[in-house]
């Protein structure tokens, strides 16, 4: 039952310490929990290991089961691991559905895509707005040493009245 709330929430995209937290166990205690759970799915990385959850869970909401999720996955029922090819065998009405989870596997890497562009973008949007404001501050104290100098000059050069006329 741990592991499978463990997998959920590696599903979410929490680190082992927030795992830790949420759970209330330690780091390590989360850590080999997840070890456990790689062995079990065949998978060598956290999202791998998210990738067969989300499927899962997408799978146990189409299929009409209601639920199971994570739990169903790390404890699997109807379901069985296919040991040479690392995969789950999920059916539906004895039809493996290959072709949905091919489908959904398609959309998730598409989306995850997505997001790293936007990730990227964002962060060098950041960058050049980050610049700007340096070269905003930059020409602003520029443009103050400037101004003093002009009225440093103004009241220096300033040429004296002439002499009254008699």
């Amino acid at each position: 039952m741990r592991r499978a709330e463990v997998l959920s929430w590696l599903a979410r995209g929490k680190s082992n310490l927030d795992i830790a937290e949420i759970l209330c166990i330690s780091p390590r205690t989360a850590h080999k929990h997840l070890e456990r759970i790689f062995v079990k799915l065949g998978v060598d990385s956290r999202s791998s290991a998210a990738s067969v959850a989300l499927k899962a869970v997408a799978a146990d909401r189409g299929d009409g089961e209601g639920g199971g999720g994570a739990e169903a996955l790390v404890f699997p029922r109807d379901r069985s691991l296919d040991a040479r090819a690392g995969r789950w065998d999920v059916r539906r009405n004895g039809v493996l559905m290959s072709e949905e989870l091919s489908e959904l596997s398609s959309r998730l890497v598409a989306l995850e895509t997505a997001l790293a562009h936007q990730d990227r973008t964002v962060a060098e949007l950041n960058d050049v707005i980050a610049s700007q404001w340096r070269r905003i501050d930059a020409l602003e104290r520029q443009l103050a040493r400037l101004r003093e100098e002009f009225q440093t000059l103004g009241h220096r050069d300033a040429p004296e009245p002439p002499p009254p006329h008699y």
